[in-house]
């Protein structure tokens, strides 16, 4: 709970100081984070802040905090985790989304060869070009053993 209202209360602070159009998707914070005005989510903005191994990735996300990974938006260790699949899934899914290259976002592993690329699409809609990467995204969902 306490985690939610930092976010939405972080997310708020951005649109209200963003000064951007009402149409845009994403607003630049301006303290190391993107807020999503569709799902209301926060995301960091350095994309390269990250680890090699899920395991390194996700301990590093559970420590990040403020003054870390050009983040100056006082949060603390422990405000901050690896998106889930579906987080993830939030930012390329529905919405007016183009069909992409074996995204998952019909529930299949099925690939559409004519599809676009997600990042290109997300710096269209506003995301900064450093917040995105073509591939390699860690996730705190896990495969069924």
């Amino acid at each position: 709970m306490k985690l939610r209202l930092l976010i939405f209360i972080l997310w708020l602070c951005c649109l209200l100081s963003s000064g951007a159009s009402a149409a845009a998707r994403f607003e630049d914070c301006g303290d190391g984070t993107v807020a999503d005005t569709i799902t209301k989510q926060l995301w960091l903005k350095r994309s390269t802040c990250h680890y090699d191994t899920w395991y390194n990735a996700s301990t590093w996300a559970s420590g990040l905090a403020n003054g870390s990974c050009n983040l100056s938006d006082g949060s603390k260790a422990g405000d901050w985790h690896l998106p889930s699949v579906d987080e993830l899934k939030s930012l390329i899914c529905g919405n007016g989304a183009p069909l992409w290259l074996c995204n998952g976002c019909d529930g299949s592993n099925a690939c559409n060869p004519s599809g676009a690329y997600p990042y290109i699409w997300l710096q269209a809609q506003g995301m900064p070009s450093e917040a995105v990467q073509a591939y390699h995204y860690w996730s705190s969902s896990t495969y069924p053993g």
